[in-house]
């Protein structure tokens, strides 16, 4: 997949932006950890289950995400919350998992999650790298298909960054649209 930072507005401008803000610092949304940056593309991952309904593969994408935007930080290790049963999720997270996969003691690592947590190693505003957390629970989410093979979602998210005692919310809106060649456009 590849972005390319088309623009941003400030309906309310600019004077209400704080490091308190989504998005304003670096890492504080977690599915865009630096607004504004064009990364180079990398690799996402989705999966059918034996319903065959897709989904994301969220423990393998969030990683490769958050390294694509902020490329001075690496991701240490990943959880996501786990199955219940067949007919929900649990909020509790699995055993924490190396981004290769190593480490997992949990079969269940990869199913539709609505929770995900990271270590990562990054810079500071005050200098030097340490390693920090943030943790992410999808709150609400609606999909919706049209015609001209065109899909939106809206996905509203609650981000705590551990280290810095930093509770965010946001939404994130999301349009995709099949083209002729059978690739996809996006917005975000």
């Amino acid at each position: 997949i590849s972005y390319k930072f088309k623009g941003a507005s400030f309906p309310q401008g600019r004077k209400i932006l704080t490091l308190r803000t989504p998005g304003a610092g670096l890492g504080t949304c977690m599915l865009l950890p630096n607004i504004g940056y064009n990364p180079s593309s990398f690799p996402i991952h989705f999966i059918r289950n034996s319903n065959a309904q897709v989904y994301e593969d969220t423990a393998y994408n969030i990683p490769r995400i958050f390294e694509a935007f902020w490329t001075q930080a690496k991701v240490m290790g990943v959880q996501t919350n786990d199955i219940l049963d067949n007919n929900g999720l649990s909020n509790d997270l699995t055993t924490k998992c190396l981004v290769t996969g190593e480490g997992c003691i949990a079969p269940n690592l990869r199913p539709p999650a609505t929770r995900v947590a990271i270590d990562f190693n990054g810079p500071t505003r005050r200098g030097g790298r340490v390693t920090q957390s943030a943790d992410v629970t999808l709150l609400e989410s609606s999909v919706q298909g049209s015609a001209a093979d065109t899909y939106y979602t809206t996905k509203t998210f609650s981000q705590y960054n551990v280290n810095q005692d930093l509770q965010l919310f946001y939404k994130e809106v999301t349009s995709l649209r099949r083209k002729e060649n059978d690739a996809i456009d996006g917005k975000v």
